[in-house]
């Protein structure tokens, strides 16, 4: 277990100041709503998962085989990714791009 930190408190395998906690949790529930709704367009089965571990929270897509198709890690930078295709409204792109190993710039 993380050990705790001064004016922070741990959500989601990450510590967030205190201040910023509900923001932090809205934000990651958002993205993880738009991320399985985006994979669900390239991936047969979709989960988000991991949830409260040390590693943080992931959305999945996998195939028929159950082999790993896409993954997008809900920490800030694959939060600003979300975003980022949420307002451009290419999500899906994006995150297919990202699982591809493409580059794509947040």
């Amino acid at each position: 277990m993380k050990k705790p930190m001064k004016g922070a408190v741990l959500v989601g395998g990450y510590w967030v100041p205190y201040q910023q906690a509900g923001a932090w949790r809205r934000r990651v529930k958002s993205a993880r709503k738009h991320a399985v709704s985006a994979m669900k367009t390239f991936c047969p089965y979709v989960l988000p998962q991991w949830a409260g571990s040390e590693d943080g929270e992931a959305v999945t897509g996998l195939n028929n085989q159950g082999d790993l198709m896409a993954i997008i890690h809900l920490d800030d930078n694959g939060i600003a990714l979300i975003e980022k295709g949420v307002e451009e409204g290419n999500l899906a792109e994006l995150l297919q791009k990202y699982n591809d190993n493409t580059l794509v710039e947040v």
